[in-house]
Order: C-alpha cells, then structure tokens, then sequence
C-alpha cells in the first residue's frame, strides 16, 4: 500500500516540468513558514502541493538543506508583501462592486483563500493548473486559466472568455516568475497588459529578485552557479523595472525592498516588490 502510494505521488510530481516545479518548492517555504510560532504567511494547502509535487522524501532533503532558511525567509516575506498590498488595495477600491485579481504564474500559492473577498483569476501553464484543480475547484470566487505566458498575446482573450471584466477594478500580480525568464519576457508580458484596460483603476504588482541574490547563495550557502535556477542575465537591476513600467503606461508608487523602504534601493536587498498603478 505504501508502495502505491509512492507510485501515486510520483505521477503527480511528474506533471510539473523544468521550471514549472519551482511551485511546488515555493509551497515547501510556505508550508515551513507556518510550523513556526508567528508565520508572517499560512497557506492551507502548501503541505499537499509541496509533497504532491515533489514527494515526501524530496521535501524532507530540501528541509535539511543549508539554504532551506534563507528561502523559507525569502518566500514567506515576499507572499506577506503582495498579500498586505493587495489588502491596501482592497480597502480603497471598497466602492466598486468588483475586484479582480488576475495571478500571473499563481503557481502552488493560495493567495485567493487568505483574500476570499476578491475575484481571482489565476494564470499558469496547463499542467500545473491541472495539478492544481484538485484542491481548488470547489472555490467559487477562483477562476483557472491555463495559459501559457510565453505566448502573452493569448492572455486579454483567454481573460475574456473566462468571464473577466476589463472594466473592473483589477489588481495584477507577478510573483516568483519574471526571474525563470529574459528580460525579453517582461517586456512581452507588460506590452500584453497595455491592451488590457478599462474605464477602472488597475494595480500592478511585481516582485522581483535581486542580482544580490545569486551572490548571497554563493557566499552564505556555497551554492555553485551551475546548481542555481536563476541565472544572472534573468536579473535585471530594479532600475531596468522602473524604466520599462515607465515605458509601458505605468505610474511606479511604491518599491518596497527587503532590506530598505527608500529608493534608490541599496544592492545589498535580496528582492524587490515594485507597485505601480494606472
């Protein structure tokens, strides 16, 4: 019996491809963060997806690897940034019958059952939408769009078959995906979002490594670049984000970074949350 379940499991973690596995180890993070007393984020289904997607024995090598703490500290901190802005937002849009959110990459997060008040849309590839369906089907106000975003032309149809308003208030989120991509990504995906708008305010949000990141891994855990999963030409400075949000219609408000409140932002930050509104 244990046997088959083993079996099982390795099905499932076999749906998730390359890059697309990177989900199912934020969701280790997750799950991790809320074993300790105060988690900055609890993600209800983050066990599941973690060992689904990679099984139990991965998950546990992972738990007791050198870097487990550091991006236990990196996911949970950025899923707290996104989810207390999206809150801001929230609040202020408290006026307008409908708020959307569309997740671009949602991943393995539950962003959408810590923030049920609002109507998500939640982007990914086919597969990890099909991995996903299971634990999150039953949610009503939780629309599923399998997509994938290297073909960004496709999303304003996709959204728009799926029922998404174009002029509703509508918040964008981009977490742990533009760094798996060249920059040429970003540029195609925020020339995308310029056909998508309405009469109603939009929000965008972005988080985003730092070049500092990679030189962190190497100098606190040993981490060799060929081992990594981001590569340095995926990290673009926070500046090349400020310009192309600029250059694609979007007024910057906030960039809130690990380690500094103010901008410029010091290069000693792991990662950055830029929020621009238009």
């Amino acid at each position: 019996m244990q046997k088959r379940g083993s079996l099982l499991r390795a099905a499932r973690a076999a749906q998730l491809r390359g890059v697309e596995r990177s989900a199912a180890l934020c969701a280790v993070w997750r799950w991790k963060e809320a074993t300790v007393p105060s988690p900055l984020i609890i993600d209800r289904f983050a066990k599941e997806f973690a060992q689904e997607g990679l099984g139990p024995e991965t998950v546990d090598k992972l738990s007791a690897a050198t870097f487990a703490s550091s991006l236990q500290y990196l996911v949970a901190l950025r899923t707290r940034l996104l989810d207390d802005r999206l809150v801001a937002w929230c609040c202020q849009e408290r006026t307008t019958s409908i708020r959307q959110v569309v997740q671009l990459g949602v991943g393995c997060d539950t962003r959408a059952l810590r923030l049920a008040d609002m109507h998500f849309f939640e982007v990914d590839t086919p597969r990890v939408v099909k991995f996903r369906q299971r634990w999150v089907q039953h949610l009503g106000h939780v629309v599923q769009l399998g997509l994938d975003l290297k073909k960004p032309e496709m999303l304003h149809p996709a959204l728009v078959d799926a029922g998404f308003d174009p002029n509703a208030s509508t918040a964008w989120v981009c977490e742990g995906l533009l760094e798996y991509h060249d920059p040429s990504f970003t540029v195609a995906l925020l020339k995308a979002l310029q056909t998508i708008r309405g009469m109603a305010p939009q929000l965008l949000i972005l988080a985003v490594l730092d070049p500092y990141w990679l030189d962190f891994l190497r100098q606190e855990h040993r981490q060799k670049p060929v081992r990594m999963a981001w590569k340095p030409s995926r990290l673009p400075p926070i500046t090349w984000y400020q310009d192309q949000l600029l250059q694609h219609g979007w007024d910057l408000r906030e960039v809130i970074s690990e380690l500094s409140e103010r901008c410029p932002v010091p290069v000693s930050s792991l990662f950055h949350v830029l929020v621009a509104r238009r």
